[in-house]
């Protein structure tokens, strides 16, 4: 009894971590850690165990003071999908406002203890508050006076602290300078950042209707907003086969392409036949896609 208890609590638990969101934070961390071809990386094992930590304790801060925050608006959303509509533990009533708010708590504490190991390691206090920066950016993203979800301009914040606020203090972290090329490659990871922050928010158009969150899709409507999706990803897409043609790597060049191809037809098929989760993962698998085949290009060029 007491051992089903156990598992119960860390089941429920594990659903409001919303594991596999971890990818949306240690990608980005990735790129700008993992910067060189493989032979020439050299970095400290406990940098990386801390960065680790660092990743796993803002996921979890993020995704719990968002629930923490957007209880009422999840608790009207009917279609949520693995991808979108929060973990659900609030508006189901497996955990309390108040136990979430303590693990949201800890969890920032946690994110403040890392940024500040880093910033006394390197010796500088621009990854103090680089580290520090995704605490404020869903501060400023889900809680008042801001709350720039509701009043719009919730997916620049989420381009900001993914496509350049991560890959900056990692790379910052591990020595390497912030070069043009870096600077470009960020660049177009923001139109694929920002069509997946349109994506995770396209099942949830009713609910954030009904809340008044001005979100694009909201704004923009469904079909809108899935043709924005595509536009944005194209660009991301097209500007890194232009680089991986001009560096004549021509069988990353076409994985990319039809990778493109197959995920955006199958997500707009799958729009069309309202077939939300399946829709939203081929326009986030793009995303994650996009980030995952740049970092296995850096490190394994020659």
């Amino acid at each position: 009894m007491i051992k089903q208890k156990i598992f119960r609590r860390f089941h429920i638990w594990l659903q409001a971590s919303r594991l596999p969101a971890i990818f949306f934070i240690a990608l980005p961390l990735a790129l700008g850690f993992l910067s060189e071809p493989i032979e020439n990386l050299h970095f400290s094992s406990l940098y990386l165990f801390v960065l680790v930590l660092y990743a796993f304790f803002l996921e979890f801060f993020i995704v719990f003071a968002n629930d923490y925050a957007d209880e009422k608006t999840d608790a009207l959303n009917q279609s949520w999908t693995k991808f979108s509509g929060g973990s659900r533990v609030l508006a189901e009533k497996l955990l309390s406002k108040k136990e979430l708010k303590k693990a949201s708590f800890l969890m920032g504490t946690c994110v403040f203890l890392c940024s500040i190991f880093f910033a006394i390691h390197q010796g500088k206090l621009s990854l103090f508050f680089l580290g520090q920066s995704g605490i404020f950016i869903l501060w400023a993203y889900s809680y008042p006076p801001l709350k720039l979800s509701y009043r719009g301009g919730g997916e620049i914040l989420q381009v900001l602290g993914l496509s350049w606020v991560l890959p900056i203090y990692s790379r910052l972290i591990s020595g390497k300078i912030i070069d043009q090329n870096f600077i470009f490659f960020l660049f177009l990871l923001s139109f694929s950042h920002f069509a997946c922050a349109i994506s995770t928010a396209l099942p949830d158009e009713t609910s954030d209707r009904i809340s008044e969150k001005k979100t694009l899709v909201v704004s923009l409507k469904k079909d809108i907003s899935v043709i924005l999706i595509i536009l944005s990803q194209a660009l991301s897409y097209m500007g890194f086969i232009t680089f991986l043609l001009i560096t004549k790597s021509f069988t990353y060049s076409l994985y990319l392409l039809l990778i493109f191809l197959i995920f955006t037809s199958c997500g707009f098929y799958a729009h069309k036949k309202n077939r939300k989760e399946l829709s939203v993962f081929c326009f986030i698998f793009l995303t994650l896609n996009f980030l995952a085949s740049k970092i296995i290009f850096q490190v394994l060029k020659h």
